[in-house]
């Protein structure tokens, strides 16, 4: 948490500016566009597999096709994806 002494190379005080916000980690930022990148790099790299997985064609999402008109709305893809990143981010955080 942003609180704990040692974290960003801060202590408890010096996480917050003297209008109240909060200061953003350097080294953590950097760290999140590390790994964000390499996630995207390795999801590239293993697309002709995760395309075989039914996401956007599960039960629930909606697919209107009229005259010259598709609409593809995901709804319950988007709900599990939602969950999904829900509970990763809640086990890093803890």
């Amino acid at each position: 948490m942003a609180g704990r002494p040692g974290r960003c190379g801060g202590s408890i005080a010096g996480l917050h500016r003297a209008d109240g916000r909060r200061r953003i980690c350097a080294v953590s930022t950097q760290r999140f566009l590390l790994i964000a990148g390499l996630l995207l790099v390795l999801a590239g790299i293993a697309w002709p597999w995760l395309s075989k997985i039914p996401f956007g064609r599960l039960p629930g999402d909606i697919h209107i096709v009229r005259d010259g008109v598709r609409i593809h709305f995901p709804v319950v893809t988007c709900l599990l994806i939602s969950l999904l990143l829900s509970l990763l981010l809640w086990i890093f955080r803890r």
